[in-house]
């Protein structure tokens, strides 16, 4: 999927170091900027918001184009 308002997915692995030990990778696009988390945080009195509009819009934007996806 090719969308702005989605992480870039480039390729998933199991990745073994030993016989019982392994990991489940993701490799995606990696993004500068703070986490949504972290914006929170840095607001204890509530984000304002046109700010809580543009992050739902972004997010609901991205959910869209994924769920036409077939």
């Amino acid at each position: 999927m090719d969308h702005p308002s989605l992480v870039k997915y480039f390729e998933a692995f199991i990745w073994h170091a030993g016989e019982w030990d392994e990991a489940f990778c993701l490799v995606m696009e990696y993004l500068e900027g703070m986490t949504l988390d972290q914006r929170i945080k840095e607001a204890p009195n509530g984000l304002p918001w046109p700010e809580v509009h543009t992050i739902f819009n972004t997010c609901l934007d991205g959910l869209i184009y994924a769920s036409s996806m077939d």
